[in-house]
């Protein structure tokens, strides 16, 4: 039983640690709402929307692929070209959306740590051999 378990939660990591996912919710952290919000006001079609989500996606996907390639001076080089357009914006602020956000993320890491903790409390009670790997995985 535990087993499985650890099969479901190791694809559950996996699935939210993959470049496309991690794209797909960096994009809709940083863009959907924004977008959305224009396209209520400014009468955006749902298809512009959906092309500049695509677009959000693709760069998302795009940043996150060098980032877990570990190449920094490919990251570098990437900030590096799109520093030019960026010299007169504002510097990032702390505000209340973004600490609320922070605490709702480390809420989940919570309960994800406490499943895992879980599983490695069962497998060690139930005394079922597992691997070096897999308590590496788990």
């Amino acid at each position: 039983m535990p087993r499985g378990k650890i099969t479901q939660y190791r694809a559950t990591l996996k699935l939210t640690a993959s470049v496309d996912y991690g794209a797909k919710a960096l994009a809709n952290y940083l863009f959907r709402e924004i977008i959305e919000e224009a396209h209520t006001k400014y009468g955006i079609t749902e298809d512009d929307v959906k092309a500049m989500t695509k677009q959000a996606v693709n760069r998302a996907a795009c940043y996150l692929q060098m980032v877990n390639d570990g190449d920094e001076e490919v990251t570098a080089g990437l900030l590096t070209l799109m520093a030019p357009y960026i010299h007169k914006w504002d510097d990032p602020e702390q505000t209340l959306e973004v600490c609320l956000i922070r605490e709702e993320a480390e809420k989940q890491a919570a309960l994800i740590r406490g499943v895992k903790g879980k599983l490695l409390y069962e497998t060690q009670k139930a005394e079922i051999p597992v691997t070096a790997a897999e308590q590496r995985a788990i």
